[in-house]
């Protein structure tokens, strides 16, 4: 099975837990969920003791934080956005050698990708 497809039916199961955790801390989960995300690269760096990555990694994650405060007020297009964002990066990162299994890019760009789009999608339904 691939990276995507696994990774779909897990953005599927979390969409599908948020709808029935409707209730007050929607937006701070997605605000922790934007900052857990790009934790994964800096842990990585850290487990294979690559110094170099994790400062590169460590300055991402600095910036997708920063999106996560900004988003916990401004709302759910900056933190789909965020993920949308990431998953860019994680796709730029297919072709780069990054800390971590070889199959993250892929997966982690599916996951950001279609769970930014939902929550984008979701923000133009709730405006």
């Amino acid at each position: 099975m691939s990276p995507g497809a696994v990774a779909a039916g897990l953005v599927v199961g979390a969409l599908l837990f948020s709808t029935l955790a409707r209730g007050p801390g929607r937006r701070t989960r997605l605000t922790w969920a934007v900052v857990a995300i790009a934790a994964f690269y800096p842990a990585f760096a850290i487990a294979e003791g690559d110094w170099a990555a994790l400062g590169r990694h460590l300055g991402l994650f600095v910036i997708f934080v920063a999106l996560a405060a900004w988003g916990s007020r401004a709302g759910l297009v900056v933190l789909g956005g965020a993920l949308v964002a990431h998953g860019l990066i994680d796709l730029a990162l297919l072709r780069a050698d990054p800390p971590g299994p070889g199959w993250w890019p892929a997966f982690c760009a599916s996951v950001d990708l279609l769970f930014g789009a939902a929550v984008l999608a979701r923000s133009r339904v709730t405006a």
